[in-house]
């Protein structure tokens, strides 16, 4: 349960700490998304997209923070009080930030825990 918690920390959007050097917190994301007004669904599953859309890393530009958005398909099977059993595919949007030289990326076909 830890790790899968731990893995939520790694893939949920965490806005002012992507910027800062604290370290990641399962308890302090937990209680974000606890206090949210949004609704989080935990999924576990597959993910589907045009990876030649990804940006690229480009150790010469050291431009301001850039997000690129692709479109991909997430399907697989969400959380539920019974583990992960429920169906669920869904058109996405992937949201691929960069940080000067240094971008974020995904696979075609990767397994992932959002």
């Amino acid at each position: 349960m830890r790790g899968l918690l731990l893995l939520i920390c790694l893939v949920l959007p965490v806005q002012a700490l992507a910027l800062s050097c604290m370290k990641p917190s399962v308890t302090r994301t937990f209680k974000e998304i606890h206090a949210a007004p949004e609704t989080y669904i935990i999924v576990e599953g597959r993910l589907t997209l045009d990876a030649s859309k990804l940006p690229e890393t480009d150790l010469t530009n050291q431009s301001p923070p850039e997000l690129t958005r692709v479109p991909a398909i997430l399907s697989g099977t969400s959380l539920s009080r019974a583990g992960f059993d429920a169906p669920f595919a869904r058109e996405i949007t992937l949201e691929v930030a960069c940080f000067g030289p240094w971008c974020g990326g995904a696979q075609n076909g990767m397994e992932v825990l959002a």
